[in-house]
């Protein structure tokens, strides 16, 4: 810790956890604070929110139930008559990913117990259905919509077929691409219960190594978000293989920055399905960290042995040691903010 702060309005924290929930917290404030308000970042805001309200972090689940509310009038208001969500208004300047994005979301809400507007549900449904029977969508459009309607017990066999055979030769086109197609058809087979054909597919679909962003609302981070999502929902069986190696890969992508809202709010949904797969391996809460100080001296923080705890350092902090008993994963976040007494050096 090099920096040297005004006692004023310092502060100096370290949040730790053996799953990723620092992360998740990070995502929310940015999409708290995001300035914005079309509806895929209100979605998005309202996305993070659900899930956040039914995890350890501390926040103002007020705060949070407003956004969720808000995400829902946004998408009942700016449903247009054929059951898409406009960008600003209910209009015909649609995109088909906002809309299962949006449907997405009303599905998550609908598991967690939210009520979710009826006549909005029923119509954003509709309009997926008129979407995976509409050969100019993209083969990923169609892919994630007929995912949704499965998560909602609406069963196309047919529709399935056709977007499977599609994907072969569009596999030899754009791999990459191909991929976030195949993973959403694998987790729909999965859900149909075709449980062999379903895993081979989902061996296809790894986006780890993805380097570019692949189309609007799909930068690196989004697509492992969503993998992981589906892999620890869907295929739980890999998730000891995979499951450590796709967040490895998420967070590169995040120390670069390139993530957005939507990429933001998939990744607080991807991590709280990671989180429940953790568990259910067992998680310890065994971990400590020492403050070394500039004359030597070590103090261990005060940290509660919970899912996730925080905790403040004392003036003199130069190092911190982290430790924990566990060949799994842990996470930490240091916040280092204030007024530095010294002002840097001039840029050259």
């Amino acid at each position: 810790i090099t920096r040297d702060l005004y006692p004023d309005f310092r502060k100096m924290q370290v949040t730790l956890s053996p799953v990723p929930l620092s992360w998740s917290s990070g995502f929310y404030s940015y999409l708290d604070s995001y300035p914005y308000g079309c509806t895929e970042q209100l979605t998005s805001r309202g996305l993070a929110s659900l899930i956040l309200k039914g995890s350890p972090l501390p926040g103002d689940r007020d705060r949070m139930q407003k956004s969720v509310d808000l995400a829902m009038a946004v998408l009942r208001t700016r449903q247009n008559d054929e059951g898409a969500f406009g960008f600003w208004a209910a209009n015909s300047y649609v995109d088909p990913l906002q809309t299962t994005y949006g449907m997405l979301f009303l599905t998550e809400a609908k598991e967690r117990g939210q009520t979710v507007p009826d006549t909005t549900y029923r119509n954003g449904m509709q309009y997926l259905l008129s979407m995976i029977r509409r050969s100019e969508a993209s083969l990923h459009d169609r892919a994630f919509a007929l995912y949704v309607l499965t998560r909602n017990g609406a069963i196309h066999v047919n529709e399935l077929n056709t977007l499977i055979g599609e994907l072969s030769a569009f596999e030899k086109k754009d791999a990459d691409r191909a991929r976030l197609s195949a993973m959403y058809l694998a987790a729909t087979r999965k859900l149909m219960h075709q449980d062999k054909e379903a895993d081979e597919l989902f061996d296809r679909s790894q986006p780890v190594f993805l380097k570019k962003w692949l189309m609007a609302g799909y930068d690196p981070v989004a697509a492992n978000a969503a993998y992981l999502y589906l892999l620890a929902r869907h295929f739980p069986q890999k998730f000891s293989v995979l499951g450590d190696k796709t967040m490895t890969s998420m967070m590169k992508d995040l120390r670069q920055g390139q993530f957005s809202t939507i990429s933001a709010a998939t990744s607080v949904l991807a991590i709280d399905s990671y989180i429940a797969m953790r568990e259910k391996t067992g998680l310890t809460t065994d971990m400590s960290v020492i403050q070394e100080n500039a004359d030597g001296s070590r103090r261990p923080l005060p940290f509660a042995k919970q899912l996730f705890s925080e905790a403040n350092l004392t003036p003199g902090a130069k190092k911190l040691r982290f430790e924990a008993k566990s060949a799994l994963p842990s996470f930490y976040q240091f916040t280092l903010a204030g007024f530095d007494k010294t002002l840097p050096a001039p840029y050259q």
